[in-house]
């Protein structure tokens, strides 16, 4: 019970509905101290969107160095306590839960199709300068269809996809044999503080690659500061790319069957192997990316035109918090109502 008078009013008349998801990991990944002790990662409770979380989502620079999403959390889900260690893919079930207990399972979208639109036949025909020349090659379109499609997004329908991951889909999608020894790479979601790291860490490398622009073409092999400088682009690039592997691997099976999860016998491990292994490590992990990214295509055919097309459904500010007239642009490859659930399971 509250001590003040109008949030006990407001408890008692149900206006903090809530929701109880299971996130697609399971937690299986996760450390001890990234949820609360008692909590079950198949029941986890989900609360309304309220104006700071609204306000923390929408400030670019918060979400930028990594601040909005966990304060957006500790608002809807006290449960979890450390939101950078949250895979992405726990992130988008929670949010879709949060967006679809504050402002109605619906949500309202406009898309325009992108698909090419081909000249008829006769137009699309090649020109010929000479007899003995090749026909130039023509733009067989006559540009982009753009026709609008109101599209409406059942979240309790979408949401199913974000099923708890199985031992079964864990060892199909989420190992990696090495060819050459009998290792296995066991990989993991990535953890939400490592996209965040991602961005800063682009921004970083455009900002020095910038810098470059003051130096003439010839100076970018004599002068030594620019040297140094587009080494350091590279270094940083390549340490990136090697993050990023490393925290999508969870450990390495040895031959013998041992698990070995300390990251720095990891990193000497990755650094050690055949390229060829690695790339084969890095094509799973981003396969696994793939397949976590299909979770949240919207899919439909254009009625226009005919073509089958797909976006990803991204919950930024205007979806999350129920805003009307949001809308998909072909480049990327409402009005509020109440969901009359106090408690709803989505399992």
């Amino acid at each position: 019970m509250s001590s003040n008078p109008l949030i006990q009013d407001l408890i008692e008349n149900d206006a903090f509905p809530t929701v109880t998801v299971a996130l697609p990991t399971g937690a299986r990944w996760y450390p001890k101290g990234v949820l609360a002790d008692d909590t079950n990662p198949l029941e986890l409770e989900v609360g309304v969107l309220g104006i700071l979380a609204e306000q923390n989502y929408r400030d670019p620079w918060l979400m930028l160095s990594g601040e909005s999403i966990p304060r957006l959390l500790k608002s809807v889900c006290p449960s979890i306590v450390d939101a950078s260690e949250i895979a992405e893919i726990d992130l988008e079930a929670i949010l879709l839960a949060a967006r679809m207990v504050s402002s109605g399972p619906t949500i309202k979208l406009t898309h325009l199709c992108p698909e090419p639109i081909k000249k008829p036949e006769e137009e699309a025909k090649p020109k010929t300068k000479a007899k003995d020349e090749k026909p130039e090659e023509e733009d067989k379109t006559h540009g982009v269809c753009m026709h609008e499609h109101k599209l409406e997004i059942d979240i309790n329908e979408h949401i199913l996809r974000y099923d708890v991951i199985s031992d079964a889909v864990v060892e199909e999608r989420f190992t990696y044999a090495l060819t050459r020894v009998a290792q296995v790479a066991h990989l993991r979601p990535l953890p939400y503080h490592r996209s965040i790291a991602q961005i800063k860490e682009a921004m970083e490398r455009e900002r020095d690659m910038t810098s470059l622009n003051d130096f003439q073409l010839d100076e970018l092999i004599s002068n030594a500061d620019a040297i140094n400088r587009y080494t350091k682009i590279i270094d940083m690039s390549s340490e990136t790319a090697l993050e990023n592997i490393l925290a999508a691997i969870e450990g390495i099976s040895t031959t013998n069957g041992k698990l070995v999860v300390e990251k720095e016998f990891v990193r000497a491990w990755l650094l050690a192997l055949p390229a060829d292994e690695a790339e084969g490590i890095t094509d799973a992990i981003n396969a696994m990316t793939l397949w976590f990214n299909s979770f949240s295509e919207i899919k439909y055919t254009c009625e226009a035109c005919g073509a089958e097309n797909k976006f990803r459904l991204e919950l930024d500010a205007n979806r999350l918090f129920g805003q009307a007239g949001d809308s998909v642009q072909p480049k990327k490859l409402s009005p509020k109502s109440k969901s009359g659930v106090k408690r709803r399971r989505i399992r």
